[in-house]
This record gives structure tokens, sequence and C-alpha cells, in this order.
């Protein structure tokens, strides 16, 4: 698990150089993940945007069956929230989209429900770029 965060840290930083807003993070067979490279702070944590695109007719049914949607969805926004430490998340805000941008659901946590990263999950993967983001920041 080192190794791929020491791998995608290693393609990260060309990213960062070239100006883009959002950086891919990872890819599977249906789905990709980025993370937004303005990491703001609230109250001593730290707002994370992280964003899936779903790449196939099957993942954007099957994102859509979660939601429960009359539509497919193309790629979602959650926002993150991360304690001082990096050691804690809870889930503040996440809206699914529609292929022209149209909100097909949003959510808005009411409350903190901090969870602690559990080791070599995709959680502790987003906090490691995120954090290296964040404590690396380029123009």
């Amino acid at each position: 698990m080192r190794n791929i965060v020491i791998t995608l840290l290693a393609a990260l930083i060309p990213m960062l150089a070239s100006g883009q807003e959002w950086i891919e993070t990872g890819k599977n067979d249906s789905q990709t993940w980025y993370i937004y490279k303005n990491i703001q702070d609230e109250y001593g944590n730290h707002l994370v945007w992280v964003k899936t695109t779903y790449d196939t007719p099957e993942a954007r049914k099957q994102a859509m069956n979660d939601i429960g949607t009359k539509y497919h969805v193309f790629e979602d926004k959650t926002l993150f929230c991360f304690n001082s430490e990096w050691s804690k998340l809870y889930v503040k805000s996440v809206s699914a989209y529609s292929k022209s941008g149209k909100v097909l659901s949003s959510y808005n946590a009411n409350y903190e429900d901090w969870d602690y990263i559990a080791p070599e999950t995709i959680a502790a993967t987003i906090r490691d770029l995120a954090k290296y983001i964040y404590e690396n920041p380029m123009p």
C-alpha cells in the first residue's frame, strides 16, 4: 500500500505543477476519482472535495440505483472533513450529477459524525494525497 501511495505522489507532482484544479488520484474499469487541489480549513479541520466520475453505463446505472434517482449518475462530488491531525473524517456533503450537470441528489450532514480512518483503505489513500497537496501547495 505504501508503494502505491508513493507512486501516486510521484505522479501527482507534475499534475500539481500543470495548474489543474481536479487532480486524478485513481481509476478502475468503471470509475475515476479526483481531489480538488484547493483544500480549505474550517475551525482547524481540513475540507477536501473528491469527485467520482462513473465511466461506464453499468457504473452510472449502479450509482443511480444506489441513490434512488430516475436518471443515470455521471459524477458525484463529496466534501470530506478531516480533523486537524488527519486521523478522523466525516462526510459533510454529497451531490450527484447528470450528464448535463443537473443536480440529481444532494445531502448535507446535520452534525459531525467522525470516523477513524482505517489503514490501507480508500479513505486512507484520499487522506494521504490530500495531506500531501495541503502541505505542498503549488501555484
